[in-house]
């Protein structure tokens, strides 16, 4: 998986981070950094059936909508880098939906004032809460399935890995994933993480 980073010691002061972790936890790499303009809002993250990362940054002038300023495509293995041309950039962001496991499990992201919960709903129609907890009011908690289905990446402000057994096994992965501008934080379909099941990191050691 991965996600950017923006205000981290390990990153820019002035700038940010994409970094990509493994599910594990461990090991992990920055593989992409960047200096922030003024306006920047981002980065969209989303994984290329190649493996690729594609990041894209959105710029969001005052008084304008929010427009595509660059996106670039990073081989995580190798660290190149390709610069989309101008006139291939999309418009503007793309919505992610809501994703479904290969079995047909659904996961519901429902969040009130400051509760939250998810929700899993199997192929026959019946449900039961994953988790539920406190969120910052009005928040809205989004999560995505692993391509495989084994897993769940959630966020409700960290980012966690949810295996949806019984009962389901939550752990932390990220305590603080960061974005830069209010991207993915006022729309939560549009967050700073990607998911895939491919290993793209070598291992430690």
């Amino acid at each position: 998986m991965s996600f950017g980073a923006s205000g981290d010691p390990k990153a820019r002061p002035s700038g940010g981070c994409v970094r990509v972790v493994a599910a594990a936890g461990t090991p992990s790499k920055d593989v992409l950094c960047f200096d922030e303009e003024e306006f920047d809002t981002g980065p969209q993250l989303a994984f290329l059936p190649d493996g690729r990362l594609q990041v894209t940054m959105f710029s969001r002038p005052p008084e304008q909508p929010l427009m595509t300023a660059w996106q670039k495509i990073v081989d995580v293995r190798t660290g190149e880098t390709e610069d989309v041309p101008s006139t291939q950039l999309p418009e503007g962001p793309t919505a992610v939906e809501a994703t479904v496991s290969p079995t047909g499990e659904q996961i519901l992201a429902r969040s009130s004032g400051n509760s939250a919960e998810l929700v899993l709903v199997t192929a026959d129609g019946t449900s039961r809460t994953l988790w539920s907890g406190e969120v910052p009011l009005n928040y809205s908690i989004v999560a995505m399935w692993a391509p495989s289905g084994d897993w769940i990446l959630a966020c409700d402000t960290r980012l966690l890995i949810v295996t949806p057994g019984d009962p389901a096994v939550i752990r932390v992965l990220v305590a603080e994933p960061t974005g830069i501008g209010d991207f993915g934080e006022t729309d939560p379909l549009l967050p700073h993480y990607a998911v895939t099941d491919l290993d793209l990191l070598p291992a430690e050691g």
